[in-house]
């Protein structure tokens, strides 16, 4: 019995090593092959092959950017990390509030792609913290591998900022 379970389960992880997927607020999304895990000190995103994370310099926050295919998104983690601006909630802008990971987030991006930003909000994943993530100015395809993205944050257990 024991060697059916471990070939069942050396069969299931060989079909899904390649291929992520994440539960988001529409049931659970699998996730483009080759679509890579980038951690960060505090939390992980899932992005397209190719993507780098580049830790940058912060003053009173954890701060960093994810690069890849065209797009530049920043992020700011820590007790001061931004809002969304009211001005990224107007009319102009699709707001929704979803659940990523086990956080409730705010997502906006533009209704018309190219012009303004693209962005994720957590106000409080613990320690008191938020992280606030953006792009500006996306193409449509840009703008969706985004919002994909957002949705593929997982945040490490609480840990003690340094």
């Amino acid at each position: 019995m024991s060697k059916i379970l471990s070939t069942a389960l050396a069969l299931f992880a060989f079909c899904t090593w390649n291929s992520a997927v994440v539960a988001g607020q529409d049931g659970v999304t699998k996730l483009p092959n080759g679509w890579q895990k980038l951690d960060t000190k505090y939390f992980s995103i899932y992005a397209p092959p190719g993507w780098k994370f580049h830790k940058l310099t912060g003053i009173d926050s954890y701060v960093g950017e994810f690069v890849g295919d065209g797009i530049r998104l920043t992020f700011d983690y820590g007790q001061y990390s931004n809002s969304l601006s009211a001005d990224a909630k107007g009319p102009a802008y699709a707001v929704v509030e979803e659940q990523v990971g086990s956080h409730l987030a705010q997502i906006v991006n533009p209704k018309v792609p190219g012009h303004g930003v693209t962005a994720i909000y957590f106000r409080d994943v613990g320690d008191t913290n938020g992280l606030y993530i953006d792009g500006r100015d996306f193409s449509a395809s840009q703008q969706q591998t985004a919002l994909m993205m957002f949705r593929t944050i997982r945040f490490r257990a609480a840990l003690t900022r340094r």
